[in-house]
């Protein structure tokens, strides 16, 4: 019997390159950010979350520079355009795979409960 590959994550990374993305700034010069999809699972949870600006000094402290001085609606373009050029957009972390937006909110119980805790769902615990 022939066993299948061990699959190699240092293999992968090794092997992958992802374009960086190019932008012209403000006062022209072409600046780079990296690929977003080449961003830690860390790091692309910390921009979800709100910390744009310490992940931005991480992966190009250059960069950081110039966009943390512009406009909010420039940055808001300049990340759209950044993350769409890694297939992805705002509120989905490139670490992670694409998720229908039906699994957004909670589902809705159809029928009454007729087992589990006699507990009210407020005092219960997952």
């Amino acid at each position: 019997m022939v066993e299948p590959a061990r699959f190699s994550l240092r293999q992968v990374i090794a092997e992958t390159e992802k374009d960086p993305f190019a932008f012209d700034g403000p006062d022209g010069e072409v600046l780079e950010l990296p690929h977003a999809s080449v961003l830690t699972l860390r790091q692309a949870t910390r921009m979800d979350t709100g910390d744009l600006e310490g992940v931005l000094r991480e992966v190009s402290p250059k960069v950081a520079e110039v966009i943390l001085d512009l406009p909010g609606y420039a940055i808001e373009a300049l990340i759209a355009a950044w993350l769409a050029h890694a297939g992805t957009s705002a509120g989905e972390s490139s670490a992670s795979s694409r998720s229908s937006t039906s699994t957004r909110r909670p589902s809705t119980s159809t029928s009454k409960r007729t087992t589990g805790s006699a507990l009210p769902r407020r005092a219960r615990r997952s």
